[in-house]
């Protein structure tokens, strides 16, 4: 199985990724049974990766996956969840949340449901328009920074929402303290100091593009850092960042 890398500094996964909204939504009856024996052959064949979200079957699916993933290697495997839509009891769409408090209460279901201690990817379906991506992208680096999420994603949006996003994580992570890894930057019993990473952007499919805002964004930080500072110029020139 072919593996790609998403971002610049995401997780390695396989090429094909098995997404399993069909096992309990939108296409009629499933069977659950069949779902788990498909999960089951996915991962025997080497896919790793697993994309879901916290909406379809209303949590449904994330059961699903945590009955399907029991007695396997949790680390074997890249769970992908996307999260803040709203739906009410019969499915109707009520439209999505992204406000931070949001964001962390979605991720603490999704956590009890999906029976793990971290999700590997995790990014809203689509952005709710009330709310600045920067807010929602903040809430979950809170969330990295607090082991409960691995990688940040986003879905179904455009170059300059990626290029914003990635800019706020920028800003975050510099203003963080170096800590010692406890695990994963372990190497000969000697723990690598690292600042907590915010890598692949977009996720699947998009990690193209937020690779070229990245560049983008560095080379007008680049630029800007040439200019003579003065006062009054700090909002001027945070307002040409792209």
């Amino acid at each position: 199985m072919i593996h790609r890398k998403l971002g610049t500094k995401g997780p390695e996964v396989s090429a094909i990724g098995l997404g399993t909204m069909g096992m309990s939504d939108f296409y009629g009856p499933a069977d659950r049974s069949e779902s788990i024996a498909t999960i089951h052959a996915a991962l025997d064949a080497g896919i790793t990766l697993l994309d879901t979200g916290d909406f379809y079957g209303m949590g449904h699916n994330e059961m699903l996956i945590d009955e399907a993933l029991r007695g396997r290697d949790r680390s074997s495997v890249v769970i992908s969840v996307k999260f803040g839509a709203l739906r009410d009891p019969v499915g109707n769409w009520l439209g999505y949340d992204g406000r931070p408090a949001a964001v962390k209460s979605f991720l603490a279901y999704s956590l009890r449901r999906l029976g793990t201690d971290y999700i590997d990817i995790y990014r809203p379906s689509r952005l709710d328009p009330a709310v600045p991506i920067e807010e929602t992208v903040g809430a979950i680096a809170d969330m990295v920074k607090a082991g409960y999420v691995r990688h940040i994603g986003l879905s179904e949006v455009g170059a300059d929402t990626i290029a914003r996003g990635g800019a706020r994580l920028s800003r975050q992570r510099a203003s963080l303290p170096r800590r010692k890894s406890r695990c994963e930057s372990c190497a000969g019993g000697k723990a690598a100091s690292h600042r907590p990473d915010h890598p692949g952007l977009g996720g699947a499919g998009r990690h193209r593009l937020g690779r070229e805002a990245g560049q983008r964004h560095r080379a007008a930080r680049r630029r800007q850092a040439t200019r003579p500072s003065h006062r009054g110029s700090r909002r001027a020139r945070r307002e040409t960042l792209p």
